[in-house]
Protein backbone atom coordinates (compact mmCIF):
# COMPACT_ATOMS: atom_id res chain seq x y z
CA UNK A 1 0.00 0.00 0.00
CA UNK A 2 2.87 2.25 0.61
CA UNK A 3 3.74 2.27 -3.36
CA UNK A 4 0.26 3.01 -4.08
CA UNK A 5 0.78 5.66 -1.89
CA UNK A 6 3.60 7.37 -3.43
CA UNK A 7 2.01 7.13 -6.79
CA UNK A 8 -1.02 8.31 -5.20
CA UNK A 9 1.25 11.99 -3.67
CA UNK A 10 3.05 11.92 -7.48
CA UNK A 11 0.09 11.80 -9.27
CA UNK A 12 -1.40 14.96 -7.25
CA UNK A 13 1.54 16.92 -6.96
CA UNK A 14 2.21 16.41 -10.96
CA UNK A 15 -1.50 17.90 -11.75
CA UNK A 16 -1.91 20.04 -14.34
CA UNK A 17 -4.01 22.74 -14.44
CA UNK A 18 -4.60 23.41 -17.97
CA UNK A 19 -7.24 20.51 -18.30
CA UNK A 20 -10.82 22.12 -18.45
CA UNK A 21 -13.91 20.12 -18.53
CA UNK A 22 -16.92 21.55 -20.25
CA UNK A 23 -20.08 20.24 -18.19
CA UNK A 24 -23.42 19.84 -20.42
CA UNK A 25 -26.26 21.91 -19.77
CA UNK A 26 -27.64 20.13 -16.84
CA UNK A 27 -31.06 21.85 -14.74
CA UNK A 28 -29.44 22.69 -12.31
CA UNK A 29 -26.69 24.82 -14.03
CA UNK A 30 -29.44 26.48 -15.25
CA UNK A 31 -30.56 27.12 -11.77
CA UNK A 32 -27.56 28.76 -11.14
CA UNK A 33 -25.98 25.96 -9.09
CA UNK A 34 -22.83 24.79 -9.70
CA UNK A 35 -22.30 21.31 -11.61
CA UNK A 36 -21.20 18.82 -9.28
CA UNK A 37 -18.46 16.48 -11.67
CA UNK A 38 -16.37 13.40 -10.44
CA UNK A 39 -13.18 11.77 -12.73
CA UNK A 40 -13.40 7.58 -11.91
CA UNK A 41 -9.86 6.44 -12.70
CA UNK A 42 -9.59 2.46 -13.16
CA UNK A 43 -6.55 0.65 -13.65
CA UNK A 44 -5.81 -3.48 -13.86
CA UNK A 45 -3.90 -5.21 -10.88
CA UNK A 46 -1.27 -6.55 -13.05
CA UNK A 47 2.46 -5.97 -12.45
CA UNK A 48 3.80 -2.26 -13.30
CA UNK A 49 0.17 -1.10 -13.74
CA UNK A 50 -1.00 1.63 -11.05
CA UNK A 51 -2.59 5.73 -11.45
CA UNK A 52 0.53 6.60 -13.83
CA UNK A 53 -1.24 4.79 -16.27
CA UNK A 54 -4.52 4.37 -15.54
CA UNK A 55 -7.15 5.14 -17.48
CA UNK A 56 -10.55 8.19 -16.62
CA UNK A 57 -13.92 8.36 -17.24
CA UNK A 58 -15.80 11.88 -16.59
CA UNK A 59 -18.67 11.56 -14.37
CA UNK A 60 -21.50 14.60 -14.52
CA UNK A 61 -23.68 15.85 -11.88
CA UNK A 62 -23.10 13.03 -9.72
CA UNK A 63 -25.48 12.53 -6.60
CA UNK A 64 -24.64 14.72 -3.72
CA UNK A 65 -24.22 11.52 -1.46
CA UNK A 66 -23.48 8.60 -3.92
CA UNK A 67 -23.92 5.44 -2.95
CA UNK A 68 -22.20 1.88 -4.15
CA UNK A 69 -25.24 1.43 -6.00
CA UNK A 70 -24.79 4.48 -7.67
CA UNK A 71 -21.15 3.85 -8.86
CA UNK A 72 -22.11 0.54 -9.39
CA UNK A 73 -24.68 1.30 -12.03
CA UNK A 74 -22.51 3.94 -13.64
CA UNK A 75 -19.43 1.42 -14.20
CA UNK A 76 -21.66 -1.04 -15.92
CA UNK A 77 -23.05 1.54 -18.43
CA UNK A 78 -19.67 2.28 -19.68
CA UNK A 79 -18.81 -1.45 -19.76
CA UNK A 80 -16.12 -1.02 -16.85
CA UNK A 81 -16.95 -3.69 -14.53
CA UNK A 82 -16.60 -6.43 -17.23
CA UNK A 83 -17.66 -10.25 -16.18
CA UNK A 84 -14.60 -11.86 -14.28
CA UNK A 85 -13.10 -8.49 -12.61
CA UNK A 86 -12.85 -8.09 -9.20
CA UNK A 87 -13.84 -4.07 -8.41
CA UNK A 88 -11.64 -2.58 -4.85
CA UNK A 89 -12.14 1.16 -4.11
CA UNK A 90 -9.06 2.74 -2.71
CA UNK A 91 -10.03 4.98 0.53
CA UNK A 92 -7.51 7.57 0.81
CA UNK A 93 -8.77 8.09 4.71
CA UNK A 94 -7.54 4.14 5.48
CA UNK A 95 -5.32 4.07 2.85
CA UNK A 96 -6.40 0.92 1.80
CA UNK A 97 -8.56 -0.82 -1.11
CA UNK A 98 -12.23 -2.14 -0.46
CA UNK A 99 -14.14 -4.53 -2.29
CA UNK A 100 -17.78 -2.15 -3.55
CA UNK A 101 -19.86 -4.96 -1.73
CA UNK A 102 -17.96 -3.91 1.84
CA UNK A 103 -18.72 -0.85 1.35
CA UNK A 104 -21.41 -1.05 0.84
CA UNK A 105 -22.49 -3.61 3.74
CA UNK A 106 -20.02 -1.27 5.88
CA UNK A 107 -22.30 1.88 5.13
CA UNK A 108 -19.85 4.31 3.15
CA UNK A 109 -20.56 6.65 0.79
CA UNK A 110 -18.80 9.36 -0.88
CA UNK A 111 -19.74 12.78 -0.76
CA UNK A 112 -19.79 15.23 -3.50
CA UNK A 113 -21.82 18.12 -2.89
CA UNK A 114 -18.84 20.47 -2.71
CA UNK A 115 -17.27 19.14 -6.12
CA UNK A 116 -17.62 21.06 -9.33
CA UNK A 117 -15.41 21.31 -12.75
CA UNK A 118 -12.42 22.87 -11.04
CA UNK A 119 -12.33 20.50 -8.25
CA UNK A 120 -13.39 17.29 -9.11
CA UNK A 121 -13.94 14.07 -6.50
CA UNK A 122 -11.62 11.36 -7.48
CA UNK A 123 -12.60 7.78 -7.21
CA UNK A 124 -10.07 5.33 -7.63
CA UNK A 125 -10.49 1.98 -9.18
CA UNK A 126 -8.22 -0.95 -8.92
CA UNK A 127 -9.69 -3.84 -11.81
CA UNK A 128 -8.54 -7.89 -10.62
CA UNK A 129 -9.01 -10.72 -12.86
CA UNK A 130 -10.33 -13.60 -11.33
CA UNK A 131 -9.31 -16.97 -11.63
CA UNK A 132 -12.30 -19.06 -11.85
CA UNK A 133 -12.16 -22.64 -13.58
CA UNK A 134 -15.98 -22.17 -14.78
CA UNK A 135 -15.48 -18.31 -15.64
CA UNK A 136 -15.94 -17.62 -19.77
CA UNK A 137 -15.41 -13.88 -20.38
CA UNK A 138 -18.28 -11.93 -21.96
CA UNK A 139 -16.42 -9.39 -24.50
CA UNK A 140 -19.23 -8.64 -26.51
CA UNK A 141 -19.77 -4.61 -27.15
CA UNK A 142 -23.25 -6.11 -26.88
CA UNK A 143 -23.01 -7.28 -23.28
CA UNK A 144 -25.87 -5.78 -21.35
CA UNK A 145 -25.05 -6.64 -18.02
CA UNK A 146 -27.94 -6.48 -15.49
CA UNK A 147 -27.68 -4.14 -12.87
CA UNK A 148 -27.28 -4.41 -9.32
CA UNK A 149 -29.90 -3.50 -6.93
CA UNK A 150 -28.85 -0.53 -4.50
CA UNK A 151 -29.90 -1.45 -0.61
CA UNK A 152 -30.88 1.32 1.51
CA UNK A 153 -27.07 2.26 3.46
CA UNK A 154 -26.00 2.68 6.78
CA UNK A 155 -25.38 6.92 7.49
CA UNK A 156 -21.65 6.59 8.18
CA UNK A 157 -20.26 8.66 5.55
CA UNK A 158 -16.60 8.67 4.44
CA UNK A 159 -15.74 12.72 3.04
CA UNK A 160 -14.25 12.02 -0.34
CA UNK A 161 -10.61 14.05 -1.39
CA UNK A 162 -11.81 15.96 -3.70
CA UNK A 163 -8.33 16.46 -5.40
CA UNK A 164 -7.79 13.25 -5.16
CA UNK A 165 -10.76 10.98 -4.17
CA UNK A 166 -12.14 8.10 -2.23
CA UNK A 167 -12.72 5.49 -4.43
CA UNK A 168 -16.08 4.48 -4.33
CA UNK A 169 -17.43 0.93 -4.73
CA UNK A 170 -17.45 0.27 -8.36
CA UNK A 171 -19.25 -2.72 -8.68
CA UNK A 172 -18.31 -5.80 -10.78
CA UNK A 173 -20.42 -8.20 -9.15
CA UNK A 174 -18.51 -11.59 -10.06
CA UNK A 175 -20.95 -13.70 -9.87
CA UNK A 176 -20.15 -16.90 -12.46
CA UNK A 177 -21.48 -16.52 -16.00
CA UNK A 178 -21.88 -19.40 -18.31
CA UNK A 179 -20.50 -18.72 -21.61
CA UNK A 180 -23.21 -20.38 -23.27
CA UNK A 181 -25.75 -23.44 -23.11
CA UNK A 182 -24.67 -26.55 -21.24
CA UNK A 183 -23.50 -29.45 -23.83
CA UNK A 184 -23.58 -33.30 -23.38
CA UNK A 185 -20.10 -34.81 -22.80
CA UNK A 186 -18.99 -36.78 -25.93
CA UNK A 187 -15.49 -37.29 -24.75
CA UNK A 188 -16.79 -41.14 -24.00
CA UNK A 189 -17.79 -41.78 -27.56
CA UNK A 190 -14.29 -40.53 -28.98
CA UNK A 191 -12.67 -42.73 -26.72
CA UNK A 192 -14.73 -45.38 -28.00
CA UNK A 193 -13.83 -45.02 -31.76
CA UNK A 194 -10.42 -44.49 -30.48
CA UNK A 195 -10.02 -48.00 -29.15
CA UNK A 196 -11.68 -49.72 -31.94
CA UNK A 197 -9.46 -47.89 -34.51
CA UNK A 198 -6.31 -49.58 -32.68
CA UNK A 199 -8.16 -52.46 -32.28
CA UNK A 200 -8.54 -52.79 -35.94
CA UNK A 201 -5.56 -51.47 -36.95
CA UNK A 202 -3.68 -54.34 -34.94
CA UNK A 203 -6.00 -56.70 -36.12
CA UNK A 204 -4.95 -56.06 -39.56
CA UNK A 205 -0.95 -56.53 -38.30
CA UNK A 206 -1.70 -59.68 -36.99
CA UNK A 207 -3.19 -61.04 -40.68
CA UNK A 208 0.04 -60.16 -41.13
CA UNK A 209 2.14 -61.65 -38.49
CA UNK A 210 -0.20 -64.86 -38.36
CA UNK A 211 -1.35 -65.77 -41.98
CA UNK A 212 -4.90 -67.06 -42.38
CA UNK A 213 -5.63 -65.51 -38.50
CA UNK A 214 -7.69 -62.44 -40.18
CA UNK A 215 -9.08 -63.19 -43.88
CA UNK A 216 -8.02 -60.99 -46.60
CA UNK A 217 -11.66 -59.75 -47.32
CA UNK A 218 -10.80 -57.94 -43.88
CA UNK A 219 -9.40 -54.95 -45.88
CA UNK A 220 -12.86 -54.28 -47.20
CA UNK A 221 -14.43 -53.02 -43.87
CA UNK A 222 -11.19 -51.71 -42.88
CA UNK A 223 -10.76 -48.98 -44.78
CA UNK A 224 -14.50 -47.54 -44.32
CA UNK A 225 -14.19 -47.76 -40.52
CA UNK A 226 -11.18 -45.81 -40.59
CA UNK A 227 -12.80 -43.23 -42.47
CA UNK A 228 -16.23 -42.36 -41.19
CA UNK A 229 -15.53 -44.35 -37.69
CA UNK A 230 -12.06 -42.53 -36.99
CA UNK A 231 -12.36 -40.07 -38.80
CA UNK A 232 -15.30 -38.69 -39.57
CA UNK A 233 -16.49 -39.26 -35.92
CA UNK A 234 -13.82 -38.20 -34.22
CA UNK A 235 -13.96 -34.68 -35.99
CA UNK A 236 -17.35 -34.41 -34.51
CA UNK A 237 -16.54 -35.14 -31.47
CA UNK A 238 -13.62 -32.69 -31.50
CA UNK A 239 -16.24 -30.45 -32.73
CA UNK A 240 -18.59 -30.18 -30.33
CA UNK A 241 -15.53 -30.14 -27.72
CA UNK A 242 -14.83 -26.81 -28.72
CA UNK A 243 -18.46 -25.25 -27.83
CA UNK A 244 -17.38 -27.05 -23.91
CA UNK A 245 -14.44 -25.31 -23.79
CA UNK A 246 -12.50 -28.31 -23.94
CA UNK A 247 -9.20 -27.30 -25.44
CA UNK A 248 -7.41 -30.71 -24.96
CA UNK A 249 -10.48 -33.07 -25.87
CA UNK A 250 -10.64 -30.75 -29.15
CA UNK A 251 -6.81 -31.01 -30.51
CA UNK A 252 -6.72 -34.58 -29.38
CA UNK A 253 -9.95 -35.69 -30.64
CA UNK A 254 -9.64 -33.50 -34.27
CA UNK A 255 -6.06 -33.92 -34.46
CA UNK A 256 -6.25 -37.62 -34.77
CA UNK A 257 -9.69 -37.65 -36.56
CA UNK A 258 -8.21 -35.99 -39.86
CA UNK A 259 -5.03 -38.73 -39.24
CA UNK A 260 -7.63 -41.61 -39.36
CA UNK A 261 -9.72 -39.71 -42.22
CA UNK A 262 -6.58 -39.82 -43.98
CA UNK A 263 -5.42 -43.53 -43.44
CA UNK A 264 -9.22 -44.34 -44.63
CA UNK A 265 -8.82 -42.73 -47.81
CA UNK A 266 -5.43 -44.35 -48.53
CA UNK A 267 -6.69 -47.29 -47.51
CA UNK A 268 -10.30 -46.99 -50.06
CA UNK A 269 -8.06 -46.02 -52.86
CA UNK A 270 -5.76 -48.83 -52.24
CA UNK A 271 -8.70 -51.26 -52.23
CA UNK A 272 -11.15 -50.17 -54.75
CA UNK A 273 -9.70 -48.10 -57.15
CA UNK A 274 -6.13 -49.64 -57.84
CA UNK A 275 -7.76 -51.45 -60.65
CA UNK A 276 -5.36 -52.54 -63.54
CA UNK A 277 -3.35 -50.18 -65.41
CA UNK A 278 -4.03 -47.16 -62.51
CA UNK A 279 -1.47 -44.84 -61.59
CA UNK A 280 -2.80 -46.13 -57.97
CA UNK A 281 -1.63 -49.83 -58.81
CA UNK A 282 2.31 -48.64 -60.14
CA UNK A 283 2.78 -46.58 -57.00
CA UNK A 284 1.83 -49.66 -55.25
CA UNK A 285 3.67 -52.21 -57.02
CA UNK A 286 6.73 -49.89 -56.86
CA UNK A 287 9.58 -50.04 -54.25
CA UNK A 288 7.50 -49.14 -50.11
CA UNK A 289 8.80 -45.41 -49.04
CA UNK A 290 10.26 -46.45 -45.57
CA UNK A 291 11.52 -42.64 -44.97
CA UNK A 292 8.19 -41.18 -46.10
CA UNK A 293 6.39 -43.27 -44.16
CA UNK A 294 8.45 -42.48 -40.96
CA UNK A 295 8.87 -38.89 -41.36
CA UNK A 296 4.95 -38.96 -41.08
CA UNK A 297 4.20 -41.34 -38.54
CA UNK A 298 7.08 -39.46 -36.80
CA UNK A 299 5.28 -36.40 -37.01
CA UNK A 300 2.17 -37.75 -35.17
CA UNK A 301 4.28 -39.48 -32.33
CA UNK A 302 5.83 -35.28 -31.24
CA UNK A 303 2.19 -34.48 -31.80
CA UNK A 304 1.20 -36.98 -29.50
CA UNK A 305 3.83 -35.70 -27.05
CA UNK A 306 2.31 -32.24 -26.70
CA UNK A 307 -0.73 -34.24 -25.87
CA UNK A 308 1.06 -36.32 -23.33
CA UNK A 309 2.73 -33.27 -21.41
CA UNK A 310 -0.66 -31.55 -20.82
CA UNK A 311 -2.16 -34.78 -19.29
CA UNK A 312 -0.48 -33.91 -16.10
CA UNK A 313 -3.07 -31.14 -15.11
CA UNK A 314 -5.66 -33.79 -15.74
CA UNK A 315 -5.50 -37.17 -14.70
CA UNK A 316 -2.95 -40.73 -14.59
CA UNK A 317 -5.65 -42.25 -17.02
CA UNK A 318 -4.67 -40.18 -19.65
CA UNK A 319 -0.98 -39.89 -18.67
CA UNK A 320 -0.98 -43.50 -19.13
CA UNK A 321 -3.48 -43.75 -22.28
CA UNK A 322 -0.98 -41.36 -24.37
CA UNK A 323 1.71 -42.90 -22.47
CA UNK A 324 0.90 -45.95 -24.70
CA UNK A 325 0.48 -44.68 -28.21
CA UNK A 326 3.48 -42.63 -27.74
CA UNK A 327 5.21 -45.92 -27.48
CA UNK A 328 3.12 -47.57 -29.61
CA UNK A 329 4.10 -44.45 -32.84
CA UNK A 330 7.81 -44.65 -31.93
CA UNK A 331 7.56 -48.48 -32.76
CA UNK A 332 5.87 -47.69 -35.45
CA UNK A 333 7.75 -45.18 -37.01
CA UNK A 334 10.96 -47.63 -36.42
CA UNK A 335 9.39 -50.64 -37.95
CA UNK A 336 8.53 -48.39 -41.24
CA UNK A 337 11.89 -47.01 -41.13
CA UNK A 338 13.27 -50.37 -41.12
CA UNK A 339 10.76 -52.15 -43.44
CA UNK A 340 9.87 -54.57 -40.47
CA UNK A 341 7.24 -56.72 -41.78
CA UNK A 342 7.55 -59.46 -39.10
CA UNK A 343 10.53 -59.02 -36.90
CA UNK A 344 10.30 -57.88 -33.66
CA UNK A 345 9.13 -54.84 -33.81
CA UNK A 346 6.46 -55.47 -35.51
CA UNK A 347 5.59 -57.91 -32.39
CA UNK A 348 6.15 -54.74 -30.24
CA UNK A 349 3.94 -53.18 -31.46
CA UNK A 350 1.04 -56.27 -31.53
CA UNK A 351 1.66 -56.51 -27.83
CA UNK A 352 1.43 -51.96 -27.57
CA UNK A 353 -0.93 -52.16 -29.70
CA UNK A 354 -3.64 -54.65 -27.91
CA UNK A 355 -2.51 -52.81 -24.25
CA UNK A 356 -3.43 -49.21 -26.01
CA UNK A 357 -6.84 -50.59 -27.08
CA UNK A 358 -7.69 -52.21 -24.23
CA UNK A 359 -7.02 -49.43 -21.75
CA UNK A 360 -8.47 -46.76 -24.29
CA UNK A 361 -11.79 -48.88 -24.08
CA UNK A 362 -11.28 -48.73 -20.27
CA UNK A 363 -11.37 -45.06 -20.01
CA UNK A 364 -14.27 -44.93 -22.05
CA UNK A 365 -16.06 -47.20 -19.62
CA UNK A 366 -14.88 -44.89 -17.01
CA UNK A 367 -16.02 -41.35 -18.69
CA UNK A 368 -19.39 -42.87 -19.55
CA UNK A 369 -20.22 -44.10 -16.40
CA UNK A 370 -19.25 -41.44 -14.84
CA UNK A 371 -20.79 -39.15 -16.45
CA UNK A 372 -24.12 -41.34 -16.68
CA UNK A 373 -24.34 -41.19 -12.93
CA UNK A 374 -23.35 -37.43 -12.11
CA UNK A 375 -20.64 -39.51 -9.75
CA UNK A 376 -16.85 -41.30 -9.99
CA UNK A 377 -18.30 -44.54 -9.84
CA UNK A 378 -14.84 -45.81 -10.97
CA UNK A 379 -11.60 -43.38 -10.01
CA UNK A 380 -10.11 -41.27 -12.15
CA UNK A 381 -7.10 -41.01 -10.54
CA UNK A 382 -6.36 -37.12 -10.87
CA UNK A 383 -3.09 -35.68 -10.49
CA UNK A 384 -4.16 -33.23 -8.24
CA UNK A 385 -7.09 -32.89 -5.98
CA UNK A 386 -8.09 -29.75 -6.19
CA UNK A 387 -6.55 -28.29 -9.97
CA UNK A 388 -7.39 -31.09 -12.25
CA UNK A 389 -10.96 -31.51 -14.08
CA UNK A 390 -13.60 -34.00 -13.23
CA UNK A 391 -13.39 -35.56 -16.72
CA UNK A 392 -10.68 -38.15 -17.19
CA UNK A 393 -9.65 -36.58 -20.89
CA UNK A 394 -10.51 -32.83 -20.64
CA UNK A 395 -8.79 -29.30 -19.95
CA UNK A 396 -10.49 -26.42 -20.01
CA UNK A 397 -8.32 -23.23 -22.61
CA UNK A 398 -8.46 -19.73 -22.27
CA UNK A 399 -11.69 -17.84 -23.52
CA UNK A 400 -12.08 -14.63 -24.80
CA UNK A 401 -8.11 -13.71 -25.07
CA UNK A 402 -8.22 -12.91 -28.64
CA UNK A 403 -8.92 -9.09 -27.28
CA UNK A 404 -6.69 -8.01 -24.80
CA UNK A 405 -8.56 -7.27 -21.36
CA UNK A 406 -6.55 -4.02 -21.04
CA UNK A 407 -7.16 -2.88 -24.69
CA UNK A 408 -11.12 -3.85 -24.25
CA UNK A 409 -10.88 -1.35 -20.81
CA UNK A 410 -9.27 1.41 -22.43
CA UNK A 411 -12.38 1.50 -25.21
CA UNK A 412 -15.12 1.40 -23.07
CA UNK A 413 -18.43 2.59 -23.74
CA UNK A 414 -19.03 6.07 -23.48
CA UNK A 415 -22.71 5.92 -22.92
CA UNK A 416 -25.35 9.16 -22.26
CA UNK A 417 -25.54 7.39 -18.85
CA UNK A 418 -27.09 10.70 -16.95
CA UNK A 419 -29.99 9.91 -19.22
CA UNK A 420 -30.52 6.22 -17.65
CA UNK A 421 -31.31 4.99 -14.30
CA UNK A 422 -32.06 1.56 -12.60
CA UNK A 423 -35.25 1.44 -11.51
CA UNK A 424 -34.08 -0.33 -8.28
CA UNK A 425 -33.01 3.03 -7.22
CA UNK A 426 -34.75 4.83 -3.79
CA UNK A 427 -38.06 6.64 -5.50
CA UNK A 428 -37.50 10.44 -5.58
CA UNK A 429 -33.55 9.95 -5.94
CA UNK A 430 -31.58 11.21 -8.30
CA UNK A 431 -29.03 10.05 -10.30
CA UNK A 432 -27.02 11.92 -13.17
CA UNK A 433 -29.94 14.67 -13.32
CA UNK A 434 -32.59 12.13 -13.51
CA UNK A 435 -35.64 11.71 -11.15
CA UNK A 436 -36.95 7.60 -10.62
CA UNK A 437 -41.02 7.72 -10.49
CA UNK A 438 -43.14 5.48 -9.37
CA UNK A 439 -45.18 3.87 -12.07
CA UNK A 440 -45.14 1.10 -13.09
CA UNK A 441 -45.38 -1.12 -16.21
CA UNK A 442 -47.34 -4.52 -16.79
CA UNK A 443 -45.12 -6.56 -15.45
CA UNK A 444 -45.27 -4.70 -12.35
CA UNK A 445 -41.86 -3.39 -12.46
CA UNK A 446 -40.93 0.51 -12.27
CA UNK A 447 -39.79 1.97 -15.89
CA UNK A 448 -40.81 5.22 -15.75
CA UNK A 449 -37.96 7.68 -15.52
CA UNK A 450 -38.45 11.09 -15.89
CA UNK A 451 -35.69 13.19 -17.07
CA UNK A 452 -34.31 16.25 -15.53
CA UNK A 453 -31.43 17.05 -16.80
CA UNK A 454 -33.64 18.98 -19.71
CA UNK A 455 -35.58 22.25 -19.53
CA UNK A 456 -39.13 22.50 -20.80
Amino acid sequence: MTDFGNQYMVFREEKKTHTKVRPPSFKSIQEGNEPRLAVIRYFLDRPGYGLHNSVARIWFDPPEICSPAHVSLFLKQQDIALPGLLVEVYLDKFQSFMLIEGCEASGIEWDFSDSSPQNPGILNIRLTDLQSPHWQEDLSLSFKPSMIASTAGSTATSQSSKALGDSMPTTSHCHEKKGGPEHANSVPLGLFSFSLMVGLETTALMGTLFPGSVEPSFRLAWGPYMFFVGGLLQVIVGTLQVFRNNLYGAVAFLGFGTFWFSNGAESILETYFASEGSMAESLLEGPVDSIGSFIRVLFVFLFTCALWKQTFVMSKLSTTLISLLCAKLIVHAFRLLRDDQDGALAYMQLIIGWLTSAFAFWMFLVEFTNGVYKNQVYPTYKWSEEHSPEEVFGASGNVGTLQSKAARLRQAKFLNYHRKVHTSLPRGQKFGGCDVSENKGDNGELETIKDTSKTS
